[in-house]
């Protein structure tokens, strides 16, 4: 079973309640091969919630991987409703002293594409702040008992002189307490390489309602889990294919350009990266991610 195979039977699972009768003959090494490419893909929890949908079908799993499933499953209920808060706290600290705070990736995908706060994992809290905004951010964090754990994925004690310059910071919780125990971390971004970070705060707008933090432009957002998905690709290979792909990351991008129709026309410098998502998902889900798509 490979990469094309998974994203197959999460596809038909998604898109019928018919369950597949493949699955039936599978062993129990079959199991554990399926079991251990959805949780390389980050898609375990996923596929465990629709494989709850067959009752006949789930009893075949080994048990072993039923209750790894859903074991899976509710830590990252748990863990997302905590991280939930800790950035609705976060958020509503940057607001109150005038930072301008934008939600990335999983954090904005939850509720959104993912209702169910179990099916996906969110590892980090991502923000994006102003590069003028990062020293100040900085300071707001570790008054919330966080520290730095990481500068550029260089560990480091303390933000450079010229903070501006740095594309990422990493933060972790001091601290023993059940809360610092979840080892949840905040990301916060002010440069990419791909990515104007400053014009898309400059665009993103501050919803009604007691989030405080800020929500991105709909083709912003979009081209953000674009990049996201080719970086990860690009670790795994220097020229990505489809099979460098992230499935759970394509996946998040397949969900929200089906909730957030986005026409893509002028990519300019993002080519590269549009280019590799819609590649993988006409190759993997067989869809046009983007309106107008040529």
């Amino acid at each position: 079973m490979n990469i094309v195979d998974l994203a197959a039977l999460i596809k038909r699972l998604y898109s019928t309640d018919d369950e597949p009768a493949y699955l039936h003959r599978f062993d129990k090494n079959a199991w554990y091969t399926l079991y251990a490419l959805a949780l390389e893909h980050k898609v375990d929890a996923l596929l465990y919630k629709q494989l709850c949908r067959h009752t006949a079908l789930f009893a075949t799993i080994p048990a072993g991987i039923r209750r790894a499933l859903r074991s899976i499953y509710q830590y990252n209920y748990n863990q997302n409703r905590y991280g939930i808060d800790e950035a609705n706290r976060i958020a509503q600290a940057c607001y109150e002293v005038g930072i301008r705070i934008c939600a990335k990736r999983g954090l904005a995908l939850l509720g959104d594409v993912y209702p169910d706060f179990g099916v996906r994992p969110l590892e980090d809290i991502d923000f994006i702040v102003s590069p003028h905004d990062l020293l100040a951010t900085d300071s707001l964090l570790q008054a919330a008992n966080y520290e730095i754990l990481r500068i550029n994925d260089q560990f480091a004690t303390h933000l450079p002189d010229h903070a501006t310059a740095v594309t990422s910071v990493l933060y972790k919780r001091k601290g023993n307490d059940r809360d610092c125990d979840r080892k949840l971390t905040v990301d916060v971004s002010c440069h990419s390489k791909h990515t104007n970070l400053q014009a898309i705060i400059d665009n993103s707008v501050l919803p009604a309602g007691h989030v405080q933090w800020r929500t991105l432009q709909v083709k912003d957002f979009a081209l953000l889990l674009c990049q996201g998905l080719y970086e990860d690709a690009l670790e795994r290979n220097a020229q990505p294919r489809t099979e460098h792909c992230s499935l759970g990351k394509l996946i998040d991008l397949i969900g929200y350009t089906r909730i957030h129709p986005v026409s893509i026309s002028n990519r300019d410098q993002q080519n590269t990266i549009v280019d590799y998502a819609c590649t993988c998902a006409n190759s993997l889900w067989n869809i046009s991610l983007f309106e107008g798509e040529m």
